[in-house]
């Protein structure tokens, strides 16, 4: 690589500890796991991230198993806690998900406003299985002179499934077969038709 391209480290996220503090509307619903998931996407942009001082390449994922902190056994409306101390060295732009088994729970990215960094969150739930009621993310980086926390709460509300319009085509073909006319035109609900028939018929 260039040494003008190099990477610079002050634009670099020096993680030293990830955390996720989970609650639930019913605990004695949830099964709480022994760990989650920390997955880091694959950058389109080739940020640069590593774990643990090794470099994940640009079109590879990155994992990180995050512990439950709090044993199963305590887990209260209060929730749970689930954490890991991996270093990562993460640059803006790199995003992540979290998975309880194979279900995403947030999806996130590291973003910067000009000296200080943040983390943007949402909630990737698309059902209430899991009885989630909020959700907190913790990350501690190294700062200038001490260790800094960013958090990020998260609003666990479900995200609403987008229903596709139906096109012209597709409304055409529900029309029963007796209501076609014999050259197999019939009026277009298209806005360039202006629903114009054909007139060879002579009605």
């Amino acid at each position: 690589m260039c040494k003008g391209f190099q990477p610079n480290e002050k634009d670099r996220l020096k993680i030293k500890g990830f955390y996720l503090h989970l609650s639930f509307s019913s605990p004695t619903e949830t099964v709480s796991p022994d760990s989650l998931t920390l997955h880091y996407l694959p950058r389109i942009s080739e940020s640069p991230l590593e774990i643990n001082e090794s470099k994940i390449r640009s079109n590879s994922p990155g994992f990180v198993t995050l512990h439950r902190v709090v044993s199963a056994e305590k887990v209260t409306t209060k929730g749970v806690i689930y954490g890991s101390r991996d270093r990562v060295k993460a640059s803006e732009g790199v995003k992540f998900e979290i998975f309880m088994a194979d279900v995403k729970l947030i999806k996130g990215i590291f973003m910067k406003d000009l000296e200080n960094w943040r983390i943007d969150c949402k909630c990737a739930l698309e059902n209430d299985d899991l009885k989630v009621k909020g959700a907190e993310v913790c990350v501690a980086v190294e700062g200038r002179t001490a260790a800094e926390v960013i958090t990020e709460k998260v609003e666990m509300t479900l995200r609403k499934r987008r229903t596709r319009r139906r096109s012209c085509f597709q409304k055409l073909e529900e029309i029963p077969e007796q209501r076609e006319v014999e050259n197999d035109e019939s009026t277009c609900c298209c806005s360039e038709c202006e629903g114009e028939e054909d007139d060879s018929n002579g009605s």
